[in-house]
């Protein structure tokens, strides 16, 4: 979503973190919209800036795997050589602790939610990333955590990645699981040549 947008903040003694949707002002009637501009700040590393994937009609842009612990790389390694398999190219993301990684796919169009969460949960499922017998496993969650908006809310929200401040320690930046996970070097160039999945693919 482009109409609103959620900020980090960390107390002042750096007990407390948390995340808040950004209004317009102290009222919180309208929110500030997601702009370039909030962007750049992000990227710089003077905000960290995370987005709302579900969009009011129930569809996003992207679907994100969040994998987090130990095991990340060997499970994540199955998930892209499965999704290879179907013409499903993964963009693999360290998280912004550097203890974990994101998945994801783009998107040509918006695409129902309830779809891709389905498709993306059922191939993590045949990667045996998913067990509900097995406890060691390092998925968490995808994002979109939901199918469909409530009314009430704006859904879970994500992180942007490349943060300046985390992008500079070696996080929120794009790896490349065919030579050990190391960072591409280039990551401008690599979002340039990033592959959108069309929605026929998706349908197949």
């Amino acid at each position: 979503r482009v109409d609103v947008f959620a900020q980090h903040w960390v107390s002042r003694d750096g007990k407390k973190t948390g995340w808040f949707p950004v209004h317009t002002d102290r009222t919180n009637s309208a929110y500030l919209p997601f702009t370039n501009s909030i962007l750049e700040e992000h990227l710089r590393g003077n905000k960290t800036v995370g987005v709302y994937p579900l969009l009011t009609n129930n569809t996003s842009w992207f679907v994100v795997a969040d994998f987090d612990d130990k095991h990340w790389q060997k499970e994540i390694e199955a998930i892209v050589s499965l999704c290879k398999e179907y013409s499903l190219p993964t963009y693999i993301e360290r998280s912004r602790s550097g203890n974990g990684a994101h998945a994801w796919w783009f998107f040509e169009t918006p695409y129902p939610a309830f779809k891709s969460r389905s498709i993306f949960l059922h191939l993590l499922s045949l990667s045996n990333s998913i067990d509900p017998l097995e406890g060691e496993r390092s998925f968490d969650r995808i994002f979109p955590n939901q199918d469909y908006l409530s009314g009430k809310g704006l859904g879970n929200l994500i992180a942007l990645p490349l943060q300046g401040s985390a992008r500079k320690k070696g996080n929120t930046v794009f790896l490349d699981p065919e030579h050990s996970f190391i960072p591409f070097v280039d990551q401008w160039s690599l979002l340039q040549s990033v592959h959108r999945i069309s929605t026929t693919n998706l349908d197949e």
